[in-house]
């Protein structure tokens, strides 16, 4: 969905009626918060699959885009989609909400981390960036999507830090490594223990996978012969085919079988904090009852002007007595 930009989708795994907005928080000519977050919609409720994605980027563009009006993105042959974007980046929100039944789940997708820009005057976005990312991975209900790719060691990526400061005993994040298919040469005995956990070991695990390339989406390459041709990879490369025909590893290998792990460690998050979630609610039911039981009685309609009466001539004698 664009690593320059941040969109969340919030799913309720149910019928298929998306409807994209915006959540509006941040002020990017002045770079601080809004006192208040607004919401606005971005077109009707899309019912084809195909239409989400550029939907999508559509939105993006409209919040990179401020000066231009954020309704002239909606049509999607805009002439302006075409033109260069005024923001790198924008701490605004993309939501894409999916309704259906009563379970809801937020898919974030973030923005990479950067460590230089080309212009100095967006130096600000280097430190804005990690603020956002820490903002979004350090709540304890979260799981941490941790993709780090197989050209250079682990180490060296800054969000394997920023995940292990979020999550110190490694607990709540899964690794991915992607790009598995131009490991270079040398390296594949580094990311095979890691994936068996024998190096930076994660609760949750890694599970590796393999990127279409340039020409894919180019061509267009469907998901599932996408899967397919990850498939074959794995089972044929000469480094990682062991970890194909194991048993044990093969269960982590592939779009699909990580797509199965995080539906899982959705279900046994969510089961987990339920506890917390029930004693949150309970306690700011009792805030909300203290607060209704400060107020004043209710009182029938007829007998209002008279207590109000009542009320002024009080006001009116306190007022002489403090005077005197």
């Amino acid at each position: 969905l664009g690593f320059a930009r941040l969109v969340a989708l919030y799913l309720t795994l149910a019928h298929w009626q998306p409807q994209g907005f915006r959540r509006r928080e941040w002020d990017d000519g002045k770079r601080k918060t809004l006192n208040k977050v607004s919401w606005e919609d971005f077109g009707a409720p899309l019912l084809d699959k195909e239409a989400v994605g550029p939907a999508v980027s559509r939105a993006q563009k409209a919040v990179l885009n401020q000066g231009k009006g954020y309704a002239s993105f909606i049509d999607p042959t805009s002439p302006l989609l075409a033109d260069t974007d005024e923001l790198g980046f924008s701490r605004n929100v993309v939501v894409m909400e999916i309704q259906g039944a009563d379970i809801s789940l937020s898919l974030i997708d973030l923005p990479g981390i950067i460590n230089s820009t080309e212009k100095k005057e967006d130096q600000y976005l280097i430190n804005m960036i990690k603020d956002m990312v820490k903002h979004y991975i350090e709540a304890s209900q979260t799981i941490i999507v941790l993709a780090v790719h197989a050209l250079s060691d682990i180490q060296n990526q800054v969000v394997y830090q920023m995940a292990r400061e979020a999550d110190p005993r490694q607990q709540r994040t899964l690794g991915v490594i992607t790009k598995a298919d131009v490991i270079p040469p040398g390296s594949h005995r580094m990311w095979i223990r890691m994936m068996q956990g024998d190096l930076f070991p994660l609760d949750l695990g890694y599970y590796m996978v393999v990127n279409p390339n340039q020409v894919d989406l180019d061509q267009g390459t469907s998901h599932e012969d996408a899967v397919d041709k990850e498939r074959r990879f794995f089972m044929t490369d000469a480094n990682l085919s062991s970890l194909a025909h194991s048993n044990v590893w093969s269960k982590n290998l592939g779009l699909s079988n990580l797509t199965a792990a995080l539906s899982k460690q959705l279900a046994d998050r969510t089961t987990a904090e339920l506890p917390q979630m029930r004693v949150k609610v309970e306690d700011a039911l009792k805030g909300v009852k203290r607060q209704l039981a400060q107020l004043p009685p209710n009182l029938p309609e007829l007998s209002r002007p008279g207590k109000l009466v009542d009320g002024v001539q009080r006001l009116g004698r306190d007022v002489d007595r403090i005077v005197n």
